[in-house]
């Protein structure tokens, strides 16, 4: 029999055997094949990132004069949103925002199969699923542009492959790198914090007796729980017209839309077909040849994950809940599998896993580069803009016809990234955002939901400002018939004069004050 020395640096470890050539080589292809859709355009077709863009804007030229940061915001640290922006601040120092953010995301990207591979290889499960780490990354939370969500997920699966190390067999040093990880989740998002929490429990519950012993064993994650409830019910209760009614919307449409929750969006048909394939090919694995491992402790991550994805609310203080823990219902399913015995379907399950990330690797580059070829209007409009202005957005036309989700909604906000002054919608009228609105600097009028409903534009409510930017539908039949020219005319109150019309961009000046 081991020594329980050696016993304990087995479980940690995993398996002793390096990973193979091939599987090398297939690491490598796809991670070039993900890198190329992230660093072949200049825009990522990522709905909130413009938002997230401007927020490290906003700490990076906070100093700068001709931004006016200063006067109009002020930095809230206590804000589990936190890692994200800091992560991006320091590649700011050597690169301009909007490539630091991108450095950012593409290190989100490249660090989920990283994860992948140490939970996988921790809990001696196959670790051919990492490349499925890879497509994964380009899903629900990427499409969405959830800049510190993304960031957060690798982190977790990090979390819960060395919790299960120490859960396996405490000792000092894991109870140290359990707490010290447990407290940096909370400054990556809430949902993880939770998340991981509850996985923890059930592994030290499995693995420790009496029970007394998983509640000593546990209180390494007191710190991140304690930070979590003060700042909820601190924080949470003063956020500036953040809608807080529950709503929840349960139904059987949630397991019908996890394939396109996957890889982006249940509206994206191409992304569903690609999830189809890819929940196939997991579900053959678990059932032949060699079928799923009989642990059955190796299933509650998992299992949790889809509780949460089936029975949370739709939105719980204004976010998005159940769609985030799509990603974990599979990455953490992926323990349960054991290595396929039969050869031939080994070599089938590997070559389908790369053929699949580099197809879908393929698929992202066509579409990132049509979608900027549309977006580079907003290039030519930003440049006749002058600096530290106010802006205000209408976009009545979200949407893109080179990628699903309503990604030109927040676009505005690269203006204020690159050039700074105000646009509007801003997340700083958020109290739990970073950088956020100084007392009196925010805008009255500035209301969630207005960048959704741009036709409730207020010339009297929402004055005050220096440029007016749409973008409009290419048949302006498709929302009401409504021209730009006669609409802001009729609207202003004050003299406009149209500055440019490029593509579907349209920008007013306006001439009095």
């Amino acid at each position: 029999m081991k020594n329980l020395h050696t016993q304990k640096n087995d479980i940690f470890s995993g398996p002793s055997a390096p990973p193979s050539r091939t599987f090398c080589l297939a690491v490598t292809l796809c991670t070039i094949a993900a890198l190329v859709p992230l660093w072949s355009v200049k825009y990522l077709p990522m709905v909130d990132l413009p938002q997230h863009t401007a927020q490290i804007s906003i700490w990076t030229n906070y100093n700068d004069p001709a931004y006016g940061f200063e006067e109009q915001f002020e930095f809230n640290w206590f804000t589990p949103y936190l890692a994200g922006y800091a992560l991006a601040r320091l590649f700011a120092f050597f690169f301009p925002v909007w490539i630091a953010a991108k450095i950012a995301v593409s290190l989100a990207v490249l660090a989920l199969p990283l994860s992948l591979f140490f939970l996988l290889r921790w809990t001696k499960a196959d670790v051919w699923w990492t490349l499925a780490g890879f497509p994964l990354a380009f899903g629900h939370s990427y499409c969405w542009g959830n800049f510190n969500y993304i960031l957060a997920i690798p982190l977790s699966l990090f979390f819960i492959g060395q919790f299960y190390g120490y859960a396996r067999a405490p000792s000092r040093n894991r109870g140290l790198a359990a707490a010290f990880l447990s407290l940096f989740l909370f400054w990556t998002h809430i949902y993880v914090v939770v998340f991981c929490f509850l996985v923890a429990a059930s592994f030290m519950v499995y693995y420790s007796r009496p029970v007394r012993k998983a509640v000593l064993r546990m209180l390494v994650f007191a710190p991140p729980l304690l930070i979590t409830i003060i700042w909820i019910f601190t924080s949470l209760p003063s956020r500036s017209n953040q809608p807080s009614k529950t709503i929840w919307k349960l139904g059987f449409y949630r397991i019908l839309e996890l394939p396109g929750h996957l890889f982006g969006y249940p509206e994206d048909h191409l992304a569903s077909a690609i999830g189809i394939m890819f929940l196939i090919l997991l579900t053959a694995s678990f059932l032949w040849p060699s079928g799923p491992r009989k642990k059955w402790i190796l299933w509650m991550p998992s299992i949790i994950a889809c509780m949460i994805y089936i029975l949370a609310p739709y939105f719980l203080f204004g976010f998005l809940v159940w769609q985030r823990f799509s990603i974990f219902i599979v990455a953490l399913s992926l323990i349960a599998i054991n290595e396929p015995i039969s050869l031939p379907f080994r070599r089938v399950q590997r070559a389908a896993l790369v053929i699949l990330t580099t197809g879908w690797m393929i698929l992202l580059f066509s579409r990132n580069l049509w979608f900027n070829a549309e977006a580079k209007y907003f290039d030519q409009v930003f440049a006749l803009m002058a600096p530290n202005k106010r802006v205000i957005s209408l976009v009545f036309d979200k949407y893109s016809m080179a990628v699903p989700g309503p990604v030109f909604m927040h676009f505005v906000n690269y203006y204020q990234a690159e050039k700074g002054g105000t646009a509007v919608f801003s997340f700083s009228v958020y109290s739990h955002t970073f950088a956020r609105f100084k007392t009196g600097a925010r805008p009255s009028f500035m209301q969630p939901g207005f960048e959704d409903h741009p036709e409730q534009f207020d010339a009297q409510k929402q004055s005050g400002y220096d440029y007016f930017l749409f973008r409009m539908p290419l048949d302006p039949r498709t929302h009401l018939s409504i021209n730009p020219g006669s609409f802001i005319t009729e609207r202003a109150r004050t003299p406009v004069r149209l500055v440019a019309n490029v593509g579907q961009i349209w920008l007013y000046e306006r001439l009095g004050k």
